[in-house]
């Protein structure tokens, strides 16, 4: 889900901010960097008049997580500041994780990029259609090309119970219908939340176990990023930003049914972690050598 549109402009404008700066400023990136001393002079005003409570801010250099800033406050209500480690849900930046996940089980040999997904499925298939469901491939799941619908999918509040994942696809319990095949299979663009849900039943069906099990300990933990999670527990409650819509309203905190579409919780700087390793520097090849030692059987 995007961000409220105020936020949103802000995110955008940090980013294109990062990137520019980080062309110019040397490795050595401290708080007397320019670019720093920037944040510091500019953040206040753009919280203002983006209606924007707090910020954090990582800086990524050479494929390494430099600095981290905090600015403005965690929850409007009660001012408490924010906080470097403060704890953020981080929505549909969670696909490129999901995205990670499988391509690590590509690089195993366990999943082919070209195959039908339908070949990796045991507990849920597509229901009968006029397209062919074996044209709906890992790669086009991944890139939003699979002619699937369902853009996105709505969260519930931690007192409610949440449905399976076969329940999702299958229009249970949710405020979206089925998930089925739309159009031809590769013959456009059509983001697709949906598509990402089956890509996390084709990882749980592949490796035998949930999501979040096999993401943390595959993808999280060689990067060193253990202060997180897919699902909110009292603990990452307890260290989180407050959500906040238009208004500075704060908004209770919910999960996702489906986790594979958006619903990691961590700190900026931890999934700045994860960026990192997605350039060349030292985290990519930390990743590298983690990634290319021998598994041991698990049974």
């Amino acid at each position: 889900m995007r961000p409220p549109t105020s936020l949103y402009r802000l995110l955008c404008l940090l980013t294109t901010l990062i990137s520019m700066m980080a062309l110019t400023f040397p490795a050595a990136a401290t708080s007397a960097d320019p670019f720093a001393a920037a944040l510091d002079d500019k953040m206040p005003g753009w919280l203002s008049y983006y209606d924007v409570p707090g910020a954090v801010v990582s800086y990524i250099e050479d494929g390494a997580v430099v600095w981290t800033r905090a600015y403005g406050v965690k929850d409007a209500t009660t001012q408490a500041p924010m906080t470097p480690d403060a704890i953020f849900n981080h929505g549909s930046n969670g696909k490129t994780l999901t995205a990670w996940g499988v391509m690590h089980l590509v690089e195993e040999g366990r999943i082919d990029l070209d195959a039908p997904v339908e070949k990796y499925l045991k507990r849920w298939h597509f229901p009968p259609s006029e397209f062919d469901a074996n044209e709906v491939t890992i790669r086009r799941l991944l890139s939003h090309t699979a002619g699937l619908g369902i853009h996105g999918y709505p969260q519930y509040d931690l007192r409610r119970p949440l449905p399976t994942l076969e329940q999702v696809l299958s229009g249970q319990n949710q405020d979206q219908p089925p998930l089925e095949i739309l159009w031809p299979p590769g013959s456009r663009v059509e983001y697709s939340g949906g598509g990402f849900a089956l890509l996390q039943m084709v990882i749980e069906d592949v490796t035998g176990e949930p999501y979040e099990q096999y993401m943390q300990r595959e993808i999280m933990q060689p990067l060193g990023i253990t202060q997180g999670g897919w699902t909110w527990t009292p603990v990452l409650r307890a260290m989180a930003a407050t959500p906040h819509g238009f208004h500075l309203d704060p908004y209770r905190y919910k999960n996702l049914a489906v986790q594979s579409i958006g619903s990691f919780n961590s700190s900026v700087s931890d999934f700045a972690r994860f960026l990192a390793a997605n350039m060349s520097g030292p985290m990519a090849s930390c990743l590298a050598e983690v990634f290319s030692r021998p598994k041991r059987s698990r049974g």
